[in-house]
């Protein structure tokens, strides 16, 4: 069956491949477990492996044995691996750096992409987003919360315009604003210090 390509960036043969190498490319190159990635990706160990092997064919990636686990790294010694960094940054580096940049904000309890990023990462057809909506929740100040992301701004060169909701005004069904913002497209971040997903301590890479 055709596997659909992402819409944020099509050129990749699948959202599964522009997932993995945001995850390894826009994570500072930090190597993972094959484990580690399929929870990050929630897909399933076989799929990620298979992936994996591919991409380390072609010599984009590289697999070390560490006794029942494989750790996958970046190989930056590819001439095609920093410009393809560069591409990741701007397409799958939102998700990555804006949660980054706010898990160091005091206050924010939850935080999405909406608008146009949003769309196209949801397989929305459209122009090439320009800025990144993120709608932050909780009793994070306006200033801090700006001040964060603006340094992710430079890094995408793209500007990355923040909205502060409380979570009364989140939950609420009332606020008209908010009401039109969930009827479309929302990318949830995964915020470094919100305790979701499951350990994979224990976990081997069996199916690799």
């Amino acid at each position: 069956m055709r596997v659909k390509a992402p819409g944020i960036a099509p050129i990749f043969r699948s959202p599964l491949q522009e997932r993995l190498l945001g995850e390894l490319l826009c994570r500072s190159g930090v190597s993972r477990t094959v484990s580690e990635l399929a929870q990050a990706l929630e897909a399933t160990l076989s799929t990620v492996a298979r992936e994996v092997n591919r991409l380390a064919s072609y010599g984009y990636l590289t697999v070390t044995v560490q006794g029942r686990n494989h750790l996958v790294g970046v190989n930056w010694d590819h001439p095609q691996v920093a410009p393809l960094a560069r591409l990741l940054d701007v397409t799958y580096g939102p998700y990555v750096y804006v949660a980054e940049a706010l898990s160091e904000v005091p206050g924010v309890e939850d935080a999405y992409i909406f608008g146009s990023w949003a769309a196209r990462h949801a397989g929305k057809t459209g122009p090439v987003p320009h800025d990144v909506d993120v709608v932050v929740v909780g009793t994070a100040s306006v200033m801090e919360v700006g001040a964060a992301l603006s340094t992710v701004s430079r890094r995408l060169l793209m500007d990355v315009q923040p909205y502060v909701v409380s979570s009364g005004e989140w939950k609420s069904s009332t606020d008209q604003f908010i009401a039109e913002l969930k009827k479309n497209p929302l990318v949830r971040l995964s915020l470094p210090f919100a305790g979701e997903g499951q350990s994979v301590r224990g976990l081997t890479d069996a199916a690799f």
